[in-house]
């Protein structure tokens, strides 16, 4: 749930009740994820890199034959117990295991940070274009594609990649399958940086194994994180990402505007806030799958006059009930209500809120954030500013490469730091002293 207004500074004297109320009101959403594969030194033939990686299908379909069954098992989908409807929120018949394969908000940020490790190893960035891809996302560059061909060979295998296949580069690393002084590596790896990756996936942030990634062609990245952050805490990467971003808590904002999204004129207000006589007009714009926030705010302003005099006008665009994964017009809906909460002059966000992440880096703004309850207690206060516009990497890793053990990767470098919102969580922050 996400609110947007004009003249917060008023409005905030007389819904503190509300806030509260909200904020003890979180309810947690699916998790989804979002694969993509990187292609290193491609050839100039295009068609030429589809068919080497159709004969390394080939081979390695003939090594794999013998775990093929227990792969294909964990990619069937199974009955979902009631409580995974989350009390009705999500509709009955609802596929897990679809669900991990979509969610715009959670696709943006993950896109956002697999171009930016492109850019920084100087890879190809491809896209598993799914279901409805072509219709949500601009195509970044001039007469290039980014999506994956539809017949590209290594596709057919996707939905069954996980932590155990063959080819997972933390498994391998896990059997010692794979090192740094191994001097034959395979054509391809499959890097699992989903939200339950475990010690080894995670060894994918130490500069000493990427060294040894930038030796395999093709990288098979499956993640439903922002893992940004991390990337600015690798060595190898600091003097390039000084260069690019010397501002530091702009990074989804000049990534995700200027390269996968259609741009936003912060000139030209969608929401504008007009005098009448003496009153003002404010318009407050709220999103949720639910219509319970926005019957209680518009019944408020209805029922009772501002402080001020104000005029308040509430609206929802739109009211989906629960989410659904892969439907176009869900997710043509999502993106323009995430532009909306973009346009407006300030934000709140329920805490954890990637649609929120979204917003506020498409924005450039430092949105107000409900904090998440504890113990069905809202907290007090139940809201405060974030530091920067930057979304949250919800599931860091927190290991010393050099030292080879845990560490509090938030207390590293002062432009790192743990999230407003999620304790454990890491983000960007722009800390001139450093410059």
């Amino acid at each position: 749930m996400d609110i947007s207004l004009k003249g917060f500074v008023n409005f905030i004297t007389y819904t503190m009740k509300l806030l509260k109320i909200l904020a003890a009101s979180f309810v947690a959403l699916p998790v989804i994820v979002t694969l993509i594969l990187f292609l290193r030194n491609p050839p100039a033939d295009r068609v030429g890199g589809v068919s080497e990686a159709r004969a390394l299908e080939n081979a390695a379909h003939n090594r794999t034959a013998l775990h093929a069954g227990s792969e294909d098992a964990s990619s069937q989908p199974t009955d979902m117990p009631i409580d995974k409807l989350l009390g009705g929120l999500l509709a009955p018949g609802f596929d897990e295991v679809s669900c991990l394969s979509s969610g715009l908000d959670n696709r943006v940020l993950t896109l956002a940070s697999a171009f930016l490790y492109a850019l920084l190893t100087n890879r190809v960035l491809l896209v598993d274009q799914g279901k409805d891809m072509a219709d949500l996302f601009c195509e970044p560059f001039p007469e290039k594609s980014w999506f994956l061909p539809v017949d590209f060979p290594l596709k057919k295998r996707f939905k069954i990649f996980n932590q155990k296949s063959p080819h997972s580069y933390g498994n391998m690393l896990k059997k010692n399958i794979l090192n740094t002084s191994r001097e034959s590596l395979p054509s391809y790896l499959y890097l699992h940086l989903a939200h339950d990756y475990d010690d080894h996936d995670k060894l994918f942030f130490c500069d000493q194994y990427q060294t040894l990634l930038n030796r395999v062609p093709w990288l098979i990245m499956k993640t439903d994180n922002y893992f940004v952050p991390s990337l600015f805490l690798m060595p190898s990467f600091e003097q390039e990402l000084s260069t690019l971003f010397p501002q530091r808590d702009t990074v989804f904002h000049h990534v995700g505007q200027h390269k996968v999204l259609p741009e936003v004129d912060r000139k030209r207000p969608i929401v504008s806030s007009t005098p009448s006589g003496k009153q003002n007009l404010k318009a407050v714009l709220i999103t949720s799958l639910s219509s319970g926030y926005f019957e209680n705010v518009r019944n408020m302003y209805w029922e009772h006059t501002t402080v001020t005099g104000d005029l308040v006008g509430v609206y929802q665009p739109s009211q989906e009930k629960f989410q659904q994964t892969e439907k176009r017009l869900h997710n043509r809906k999502a993106w323009a209500e995430m532009y909306l909460l973009s346009l407006t002059d300030v934000l709140v966000t329920s805490a954890w809120s990637t649609s929120g992440y979204v917003a506020q880096g498409l924005g450039g703004l430092k949105p107000w954030i409900l904090y998440k309850s504890e113990n069905q207690t809202a907290p007090n206060p139940p809201c405060g500013q974030a530091m920067s516009m930057e979304p949250c990497f919800h599931a860091p890793p927190f290991y010393d490469c050099k030292a080879k053990k845990g560490i509090d990767t938030g207390a590293l470098v002062p432009h790192v730091t743990h999230c407003e919102d999620m304790s454990w969580g890491l983000k960007l922050v722009d800390n001139q002293d450093e410059l």
